[in-house]
């Protein structure tokens, strides 16, 4: 049998996903999730040493421009940042605790 998420766990990864859930859908996501996570597991059992990698028959048709550095002006960008810190773009924090 699936084991559900703790309805706190489910709300933390609604939270880093930014979905705002109500507590009906907090349930029902509950066992969905677990499912995905036993799924997961049941991947990560799955031997694939003796697997090989897929071929690719045909070039890449999105041909890459050689990766040269450049001048940039980071100003025009960093003008349409809502908030900077040490002239850097400031994001809210995701991971906390070392998780």
């Amino acid at each position: 049998m699936t084991e559900r998420l703790p309805p706190e766990r489910v709300r933390k990864v609604a939270r880093l996903a930014r979905l705002a859930l109500d507590d009906e859908e907090v349930r029902r996501f509950s066992g969905q999730l677990g499912e995905v996570l036993e799924y997961v597991e049941i991947l990560r059992d799955v031997p694939t040493d003796d697997v090989p990698p897929p071929a690719q028959p045909l070039e890449s048709p999105c041909p890459l421009r050689a990766d040269e550095p450049a001048a940039s002006a980071p100003e025009p960008l960093l003008r349409n940042a809502p908030e900077l810190v040490h002239g850097m773009f400031a994001v809210p924090r995701v991971l906390e605790n070392g998780e």
